[in-house]
């Protein structure tokens, strides 16, 4: 199946305010990266938040996990 990068475009306006998708500066939005930072295939990105582009389990550490500090010192 043939992708394509969302954009301001794709996405159209919004149901009730009838406002387009942008950027907070008002630029047009293109989903070119993914959560981490890595460029999206221009000629099919991978749907998520990720650019996935292996078969299998894969792993991605998205934030650090620590233990709550202790309160009963």
């Amino acid at each position: 199946m043939q992708r394509q990068t969302v954009t301001t475009e794709l996405l159209g306006k919004t149901v009730v305010s009838q406002c387009a998708f942008e950027n907070r500066d008002g630029s047009p939005l293109s989903l070119n990266v993914d959560y981490l930072g890595k460029r999206r295939d221009k000629a099919n990105p991978f749907p998520g938040p990720f650019e996935t582009v292996r078969a299998g389990r894969l792993e991605i550490k998205v934030w650090p996990v620590e233990a709550p500090p202790n309160r009963n010192r």
